[in-house]
């Protein structure tokens, strides 16, 4: 059956009767339309907790998906829709990123390290314990500074992509989930959930990453997408209520949920 698509800006999508209810800006984009499709049926119950997607593998065509509770990196064909491999790391895996050579490397939150893939072989190449990184989650590929970035708790690692050693540390704020790349400013963006603020990075050339900027965002945006183009961050943030007993974060205020828009400083 044919199905309809079109592009919007979501200004809020609150479902709550008592919120700022749902608003939209609609958007022109080249999939607008109708386009042919077929049933897939989707059965209440079924779920699969994914840590990482990473579409960047170039040199082996292939989609890599880290399983955060498995353990295991799987490796997905995308011309035939099949899964033609599994790489066993062990851990809690987060981030995954390739350098678009034939490696990949993962970031595993549970033992502060991170892993080099050979695609080609399907094997764990070489793993690196970083120390002073307390749970690397966001992790990205910084191919001018030929440099990995992992976002721990209040530092950002920097490794050396080619040899897996740690170059250095540099402070950052407390509480990053995500990192992103700006490839137009070869800038590594964290964002700093318990902190409240934004670490921008210069990724520019090796040797010379350092952090050039910390700007305030909210509590609890910890996590977000970059426009490549204009270099805008989304980050989704909402109003926390007060902590339960023994409990570090409350949970979110109904109807308090938006995203904050970033611009990057000329």
């Amino acid at each position: 059956a044919p199905y309809e698509t079109r592009i919007a800006r979501i200004l809020c999508g609150d479902p709550n009767p008592k919120g700022p209810g749902y608003r939209e800006i609609k958007m022109s984009h080249p999939t607008d339309g109708s386009h042919p499709g077929k049933e897939q049926g989707t059965h209440l119950g079924s779920w699969g907790q994914i840590a990482s997607l990473d579409l960047t593998s170039a040199a082996s065509g292939l989609v890599l998906v880290a399983a955060h509770k498995g353990g295991s990196v799987d490796l997905i064909d995308p011309r035939s829709r099949k899964n033609v491999g599994s790489i066993t790391v062990g851990g809690a895996l987060e981030e995954v990123v390739a350098d678009g050579t034939g490696r990949a490397f993962v970031a595993i939150e549970d033992k502060n390290e991170v892993v080099e893939l050979d695609l080609k072989a399907k094997t764990v190449a070489k793993r690196l314990k970083i120390e002073g990184c307390d749970g690397p989650t966001g992790m990205v590929y910084a191919p001018d500074a030929h440099a990995l970035v992992a976002a721990c708790d209040g530092k950002a690692a920097v490794i050396d992509a080619q040899t897996l050693k740690l170059e250095k540390l540099l402070a950052i704020g407390k509480g990053p989930d995500a990192a992103l790349y700006d490839p137009a400013r070869r800038a590594v963006i964290i964002p700093c959930g318990q902190s409240g603020v934004i670490a921008v990075i210069a990724a520019g050339a090796p040797g010379k990453l350092a952090v050039v900027g910390t700007y305030p965002t909210e509590k609890g945006a910890r996590t977000g997408a970059l426009d490549p183009k204009t270099g805008n961050v989304y980050l989704p943030a909402a109003r926390y209520l007060p902590p339960p007993p023994g409990k570090t974060r409350g949970s979110m205020e109904p109807g308090s949920f938006h995203i904050l828009v970033m611009s990057p400083i000329s």
